[in-house]
């Protein structure tokens, strides 16, 4: 049942004030509701000299409410003894329309819309038509919903770090901070610093007191990015700071209370760092509970388009957004965006920047093509310590089935294995003689796009290999031009052409 809102007020018009300035119908002050989320003290009862009274009986009869106080005079002194005594915030009868909403939704930890509450949809910040992305979308918003560290995990530019904003944008921390901080971009002499800040005279150059970023987040989120690149001996000083959730500032001798949540995210594979003893197995197990795997865009081409779209809408060019020709979403969809979402975005931004004002439709010309192409000879292979997929632990007995409840991981190859060569990788989707089941189950224009794309790898691999490894002669006898071999080829992602 949704926390509802009580308010202690006796005067009938200051009642029906309060109401209208939340769009709702309060019930009278004998009906209490079931779930007490919000007590509002009224203007009255403070008049009356009731109010540090009804503070404190407030907190000791329902615990878990946040106690909102509205008076119509400011009194510095009487704000700060209600704040000292649990009132959650203090709010001015005269901003009473503009306030009251804004404390209420704070309070409550999600938005505010009279009588109908609800988190705001993630759909409309969440960009992605793919089933990969529908399964992403569900675990953000598993994740909004609880309070439990996350571990984000996928490779450079495929959004972690968006992934983190959604997720706190969405929770009961939303009107707390958002405070991020990458691991990889900070010194080794002052990461402990910037994590958990110094008094005056610590060390050299400390000439006042600086605040780290466990104590800036307060009661908001904390997203500590490449948390694989953290030197060992200051991963164990966080590991200490998950289990005591207290932490001490370099140069002091007083413990501070962290009352934050965290989010972590990498792109580097941390199991491989444990046996190499980069990263301490003790921190990892403790991390890794809940994990959301973030697919290369390469395995969901299927967002690329939704996802140009969405950058042209948010360009120089968005009052006239320009056509996208065929030509263009071929190639697109074609190129193996190795540097993922954040490549697509700067390649949108080429195409912007290099459109005349007359221009109505993005042309190929438009677009770096040597760069979306040439990035191809140089994508990670599989098993590489760059990030490559998570494993999924078998049967495991809290779930009665493999992996992690909600997670979103693709496998990676199996011990021993090797990446699959051109044709053998062609021959692996598509028999003579018999279809998938699983293909069978999926909707028609999916299961014929996997069939497509499974001849098309045959058939290429096998042209090119008849033309001994020759792409011209491979085109010649294709029937194409070789650029069109070339984006067909890497649209099949068969890897790179030499």
């Amino acid at each position: 049942m949704k926390p509802g809102v009580l308010l202690l007020e006796s005067n009938e018009q200051l009642r029906t004030v309060v109401a209208d300035s939340l769009g709702i119908s309060l019930p009278s002050e004998s009906t209490v509701p079931e779930n007490v989320g919000v007590i509002l003290i009224g203007p009255g009862l403070d008049q009356q000299g009731r109010l540090y009274e009804l503070i404190v009986r407030s907190r000791q009869e329902y615990p878990r409410a946040r106690v909102i106080v509205i008076s119509a005079l400011r009194h510095p002194e009487v704000m700060s003894r209600a704040q000292s005594l649990g009132a959650f915030d203090y709010v001015l009868l005269d901003s009473l329309g503009e306030r009251l909403p804004e404390a209420v939704e704070k309070a409550l930890g999600r938005k505010f819309d009279g009588d109908r509450e609800a988190l705001v949809p993630f759909r409309k910040d969440f960009v992605g038509e793919s089933r990969e992305s529908q399964e992403i979308l569900e675990a953000l918003e598993r994740y909004a919903k609880s309070d439990c560290d996350v571990l984000i995990l996928g490779e450079t530019g495929t959004g972690k770090d968006v992934c983190a904003q959604l997720i706190h944008k969405h929770s009961s921390r939303l009107h707390e901070p958002f405070v991020a901080l990458n691991c990889s971009a900070i010194p080794a002499h002052l990461i402990e610093s910037h994590l958990f800040g110094h008094r005056k005279g610590a060390f050299t150059g400390a000439t006042g007191n600086f605040d780290g970023v466990f104590a800036r987040t307060q009661e908001g989120v904390l997203f500590l990015d490449e948390i694989g690149e953290l030197e060992p001996s200051f991963q164990v000083k966080v590991l200490r700071v998950l289990e005591t959730r207290t932490f001490t500032p370099v140069g002091a001798s007083t413990e501070h209370r962290f009352q934050g949540r965290i989010l972590y995210a990498t792109n580097r594979d941390l199991r491989l760092l444990v046996d190499k003893n980069q990263f301490r197995a003790d921190l990892y197990h403790r991390i890794c509970a809940n994990q959301l795997w973030i697919p290369p865009l390469r395995k969901r081409r299927q967002d690329i388009l939704p996802l140009t779209r969405l950058f042209i809408a948010h360009s120089p060019r968005s009052e006239h957004p320009p056509a996208i020709s065929d030509e263009v979403q071929d190639l697109l969809l074609a190129c193996p965006f190795d540097g993922n979402v954040r490549q697509l975005k700067a390649v949108i931004s080429h195409a912007i920047l290099h459109l005349d004002e007359s221009e109505t439709e993005i042309l190929p010309r438009h677009l770096p093509l040597d760069q979306m192409f040439r990035s191809a000879a140089h994508a990670p292979e599989a098993g590489s310590e760059s990030f490559s997929g998570v494993l999924k632990p078998k049967n495991d007995p809290a779930t009665g089935h493999d992996g992690y409840p909600g997670d979103v991981r693709e496998p990676s190859p199996q011990a021993g294995s090797h990446p699959m060569s051109s044709e053998s990788k062609a021959q692996g989707h598509l028999s003579a003689d018999a279809v998938d089941p699983e293909l069978l189950a999926r909707p028609w224009r999916e299961a014929m796009a996997e069939v497509e794309q499974a001849f098309n790898r045959k058939y290429l691999a096998h042209q090119l290999m008849n033309a001994h490894h020759n792409v011209s002669k491979a085109a010649r006898a294709s029937g194409l031009d070789p650029k069109t071999f070339r984006v067909k080829w890497c649209r099949a992602d068969l890897g790179p052409l030499k």
